[in-house]
């Protein structure tokens, strides 16, 4: 077919093989299916850079269209390896959108990527033959490698648009991608000389003598591989006695001998040996493959492994085999022995990766359930494999994705997603690549997805890494987070069958009666067969602004609840399944919680993470991870924590794993995206204030290399083999908590805000380093755990809008004694049995409160002279200057008024009882030099009277600051310092010293 576009021949007619040389081609793509093109997004990304993405079939040909947002490019993959080298990438494809710069990017078996320089591709009617020699493939710009050769197999193929506009619509249309090479030389394997068995982690020797039909004139490339199914097991280079392009017709020429190591933990049973030269085809003994014969491995016998959390030295900690473990580890989208064996040589050995007992859903894993009777645990194996060849001393727990395999929705259309665009009337959600996917309530897919998994873990624990196996990360929904489908597409669900039939025998568990459920909803008529799931623009409005009046919006408050506790539910019914098919020897780890993160959006109430509760009281769910909270990355003036109620997971016994996904100066985008920097020196700061948080907080953590070489650097690798080198050395120790300000959250009381409200940013994650810089650490837990966790001297209640009966009497047992100081923020206790009772915010807080239903700035300005006031900067004012609604104030006349509201009504009091003090403020986002203030009344001991961040435990005092210099720090007894960066010992006995820090620097001290 004529190339259309001029410019397009001018690059790509060169290269074309030999002229009137017979050619071999391998089609890698035939048209269809779309679903072999992933966009290689998570969700998040896919919102955040498109504005429509959709890679479909039209004919007999793949349509991807889009329009983006942000990004002057996008690009799609293939995820099929190419085995061999190839001359030509030929492509035959329509542009029918806007014009762009079009270009092929392939990537290697290690992850580097290769593309060839983009030409214009402006719209036309006509199909295109594009071919793209490989002579002009070159390491992509945005890329490296470090061995400076493509390493193959290929592990995919993109394609890629550059230089395209926000706005526009794009539409590529692409018929076929095919290989060419030349036609096979053909090679005969005379000769082989190989072991017929061998065990695993021997080395095989390999002898062979090949014998070209004609003068030969291929590559120098031979190697041998161990084979097994469609797995490449181990390869090895093939020394050739003398140079192809010498060979003659009927020479025999001596090959080897090669050294091929079988894997140490490769499966037993029959493998095949092959040689494999270049673009020819050797035929061997046994096929046309260069099979060179076949070897019987015996493989290692695993021990038993057995993993757990336990108590230990004040929190929960990991133990393998009995012996307790710091946690530290690593995972990555992107497996690559390269990392593997640095971090292993790091000292750090415990891993993960993706994988899948059914479908990955991103394109992180190939799927494994690939027809109703057919499994597929190729991956799985060669990504364990890669691990453990590369650190002999790893574990791992892989992260598996729960959705439903390709087929499965054809099959159960009934049990999927819906969502309400906004009309109300539902249509199918569509997932990454076009996909619908099941309901969390649909019972069909719960006990389709739990044989799955059973099949999954009877694989694994019959391999011989059944000992090297950790436990299993259970992962579901957008972006694996456990968060209800459509939370990133804002696309509210979920209206299908399954899901309505399970709210409603929710709603008749939760009211008994139909006559309690018409009261609560305020409905003469609805029963619990009527029941409806609100529809969009009921859930989207509120009657007192950022609050819910349970008069007019129970059903939305109801369906916001039930949510949460379909996902705790899902997420529990999985974890008993792993545990039971484990006996209970292997742990359970699942994203939940994130209570501090989804703040002033709609995921705070659509995503279905305010149940923690439940998911906390589970036997089965042994740790809880979060990302490492994406709000204040920035070096110095940032500050780490946790999407969640960390004290409370590790109160009920769980351990805390922090993903740290920051990106460092060696990722690519932008300074700036998601806490990346543009020197080695800012991203170690940031890497030690995460590591500081982790350790002085009894946590584990992984450093989450997502793309693969986001620490490939000496420098950085040295100090992660510190860090590893102090958390392994601080199990030993003391760890137990020594806040004593606690941060209490009601996460069920959040279903009664507004969904989307903007009022939850000030109040909870934006209070979150104003906390954290008083010169003390802080806890944060559930309202629940008030009487599971030791007494603290001031607690800060930050929304717990409509506690319960129990609940209210626990405050009153624990907080209003022993001389302790409350802070309520916003509206403490305003609903009460059910209904907005503004009297049940005195009766909770001892202030009596005012109720205005209107919009105003929530913003205080402090004054008077009450000694809590002392120290304070003049003129200091705090909350958020845009109207809130309601309003609350303070209308007590035994209160002392500390500040007042832009209408001067009382905005910050104090009131001091016998026994206990109580605090109210209408604003939120209490500064530190406030809080602080507090924090010394109350008797809290001060680290610092410095605004830095400060983590500590029993036995660690971690220190982060933005400005540079001396800074004094008192301790609470008397101990040998010891700076555990530098190793230097700052004295014996010190109760206070001064040092020096360095600007946006940490320090972590041990405390002997």
């Amino acid at each position: 077919m004529a190339i259309a576009v001029g410019c397009l021949a001018l690059l790509l007619a060169a290269g074309s093989g030999a002229s009137g040389a017979a050619v071999q081609r391998e089609v890698l793509f035939a048209g269809t299916p779309a679903d072999a093109w992933d966009s290689g997004r998570d969700a998040a990304r896919m919102t955040r850079e498109y504005a429509r993405h959709e890679v479909t079939t039209t004919g007999n040909a793949l349509c991807w269209r889009f329009v983006s947002r942000e990004p002057p490019f996008a690009d799609l993959f293939l995820r099929r390896p190419i085995e061999r080298p190839f001359t030509v990438l030929h492509l035959r494809l329509r542009n029918g959108g806007g014009p762009f710069r079009f270009a092929v990017k392939l990537v290697d078996a290690n992850g580097a990527e290769y593309t060839v320089p983009p030409v214009a591709l402006p719209a036309s009617d006509a199909w295109q033959e594009v071919r793209l020699p490989w002579e002009r493939f070159a390491v992509a710009s945005w890329s490296k490698d470090p061995d400076g050769q493509f390493n193959w197999p290929a592990r995919a193929l993109a394609i890629i648009a550059f230089e395209v506009e926000p706005g526009q619509e794009y539409e590529l249309r692409l018929a076929e991608v095919t290989l060419e090479r030349p036609a096979p030389q053909r090679v005969r394997l005379t000769r082989a000389v190989m072991p017929r068995s061998a065990a695993a982690g021997d080395t095989l020797t390999v002898r062979a003598v090949l014998s070209p039909e004609t003068d030969y004139r291929g590559s120098d490339l031979a190697e041998v591989l161990l084979v097994q199914g469609r797995s490449v097991i181990a390869r090895a280079s093939l020394p050739l006695a003398k140079p192809s392009d010498q060979w003659r017709a009927g020479e025999r020429v001596a090959a080897g001998p090669a050294r091929l190591r079988v894997p140490r933990f490769a499966r037993g049973g029959r493998y095949g040996v092959r040689v494999r030269l270049g673009f020819a085809e050797v035929i061997g003994a046994r096929d046309k493959e260069g099979t060179m014969g076949e070897v019987t491995v015996r493989a290692r016998r695993p021990g038993r492994g057995v993993a757990e959390v336990k108590p230990y030295r004040g929190v929960p900690t990991l133990f393998l085999n009995g012996r307790p473990n710091a946690a530290m580890s690593y995972m990555t989208y992107n497996p690559q022995a390269k990392h593997f064996r640095q971090f292993g040589e790091a000292g750090v050995h415990l891993y993960s990766f993706s994988a899948t007992p059914s479908e990955a859903g991103y394109g992180l894993a190939r799927e494994t359930w690939v027809a109703p009777d057919q499994w597929d645990y190729s991956q799985t194996d060669e990504r364990t494999l890669l691990v453990l060849e590369n650190d002999p001393e790893g574990y791992f727990f892989p992260r598996l994705y729960l959705r439903a395999p390709k087929w499965w929705p054809d099959a159960h259309p009934e049990e999927c997603v819906t969502y309400d665009p906004g009309d109300g009337q539902p249509i199918p959600f569509l997932h990454s690549e076009g996909r619908q996917v099941p309901s969390w309530a649909s019972e069909v897919w719960r006990r389709d997805t739990a044989e799955a998994l059973r099949r999954y873990i009877r694989h694994m624990e019959q391999s011989p890494w059944a000992d090297r196996v950790v436990g299993y990360h259970l992962a579901s929904g957008t972006t694996e987070e456990w968060m209800q489908w459509g939370g990133n597409e804002d696309q509210w669900v979920d209206y299908s069958r399954p899901n309505l039939l399970k709210f409603r025998a929710w709603l008749k568990e939760k009211y008994g009666t139909e006559a309690a459920l018409r009261q609560a909803w305020g409905d003469a008529a609805v029963t619990f067969e009527t029941a409806a799931i609100p529809t969009r623009r009921e859930r989207e409005a509120a009657a007192l602004f950022s609050l819910h009046d349970p008069a007019t919006h129970q059903a939305v408050i109801d369906y916001t609840l039930y949510t949460s506790d379909l996902v705790a539910e899902t997420i529990a019914y999985f974890a008993r399944v792993v545990k039971e098919a484990t006996r209970r020897e292997k742990l359970v780890g699942v994203f939940y919680g994130y209570v501090l993160q989804l703040c002033a959006e709609q995921r705070q109430q659509n995503a279905g993470h305010l149940a923690m509760d439940r998911v906390l009281g589970c036997p089965d769910v042994d740790f809880i991870t979060s990302p490492t909270s994406y709000a204040f990355r920035a070096p110095g003036s940032g500050y780490s924590h946790f999407m969640s109620l960390t004290d409370s997971v590790k109160a009920h016994g769980k351990l805390w794993m922090d993903e740290n996904d920051i990106r460092t100066w060696l990722t690519p985008g932008a300074v700036g995206d998601w806490g990346k920097t543009a020197t080695y020196e800012e991203s170690l700061g940031q890497q030690r204030r995460e590591f500081a948080n982790v350790l002085a907080n009894g946590c584990g953590k992984w450093w989450f290399d997502m793309g693969g070489g986001w620490y490939d650097d000496p420098r950085m690798m040295a100090e992660i083999g510190k860090m590893r080198a102090i958390a392994d050395a601080s199990v030993a120790w003391d760890r137990s908590p020594v806040h004593e300000v606690a941060l209490v959250v009601d996460p069920r009381s959040l279903a009664w805000m507004r969904t989307g409200n903007a009022l939850s940013g000030p109040l909870l994650m934006e209070q979150l380093p104003q906390l954290g810089r008083i010169g003390a650490p802080f806890g944060s837990y559930l309202l629940d755990d008030l009487e599971r966790i030791p007494p603290h001297r001031m607690y800060v209640f930050a929304s717990c809008f409509a506690p319960t009966a129990e609940q209210r009497a626990m405050i009153d047992r624990v907080v209003k004694c022993d001389g302790r100081l409350a802070v309520w923020i916003h509206a403490p206790g305003i609903y009460r049995d059910g209904r907005l009772a503004p009297e049940g915010m005195q009766a909770l807080t001892g202030i009596r409160l005012r109720l205005d239903r209107e919009e105003a700035p929530l913003r205080v300005a402090v004054s008077g002279a009450d000694p809590l006031l002392a120290g304070l900067p003049a003129g200091l004012t705090y909350g958020p200057e845009r109207p809130f609604g309601p309003v609350i104030s303070a209308d007590d006349p035994e209160a002392t008024v500390l500040g007042t509201l832009t209408n001067g009504r009382p905005g910050l009091v104090v009131r001091r009882f016998e026994g206990w003090t109580s605090a109210y403020s209408s604003a939120p986002a209490l500064p530190t030099a406030l809080l602080r203030s507090l924090a010394r009344a109350a008797g809290v001991h001060l680290y610092t009277e410095d605004d830095v961040v400060v983590y500590a435990n029993r036995s660690l005092l971690a220190v982060n600051v933005n400005e540079g210099g001396p800074r004094t720090i008192r301790l609470p007894r008397p101990a040998r310092v010891t700076e555990l960066f530098s190793g230097k010992v700052l004295g014996e006995g010190l109760r206070e010293f001064t040092t020096e820090i360095p600007a946006t620097g940490t320090l972590l001290f041990h405390l002997e």
